[in-house]
């Protein structure tokens, strides 16, 4: 009896509710902000980033890179190099004057920086669209932009 419960145990352990990629249109953790200053969000974010120990790899008007080293080897022994890094790429997108939609993407790359570099992609779910959007409004806090006709209002508000 006992060894059917530890089999049963075994067998169902790995069950889990399917993969849910978030509820947009990439697929990807994505939130748009309206009323904010474009500019000054594009400069709190990457300071936001770098105080949380990421290092800024590439920036553009449109896009932000940044990459920290991994600090666990639960996730760096199976990538098997001795570099590993976590790395986010965060496109910035603009709609309007005062509204911008910021899609994430991350992976884990192995050799950074050298031409041998690969990037292990890391699908969001539907959780991390939430947590993204609650951070972003919290980072776009400090960059208040002028209502405009020409913004668009937020879907259901």
């Amino acid at each position: 009896m006992r060894w059917a419960v530890l089999a049963l145990a075994l067998l169902t352990g790995g069950c889990d509710a399917p993969y849910q990629p978030p509820p947009t249109e990439s697929g990807q953790p994505e939130h748009t902000l309206f009323h904010v200053d474009v500019a000054c969000f594009r400069g709190e974010l990457m300071s936001f980033l770098v105080n949380r120990g990421y290092t800024i790899r590439q920036s553009s008007d449109l896009q932000i890179v940044a990459g920290r080293r991994m600090r666990s080897y639960t996730f760096t022994f199976p990538l098997g190099s001795r570099w590993r890094e976590e790395r986010l790429m965060l496109t910035l997108i603009p709609l309007a004057e005062t509204t911008v939609r910021v899609v994430l993407y991350g992976g884990y790359v192995t050799n950074p920086g050298t031409g041998f570099e690969s990037i292990t992609p890391i699908d969001g779910t539907s959780n991390d669209a939430p947590r993204l959007a609650a951070l972003l409004a919290d980072v776009a806090k400090v960059c208040p932009g002028k209502k405009s006709v020409n913004t668009p209002a937020p879907a259901g508000k």
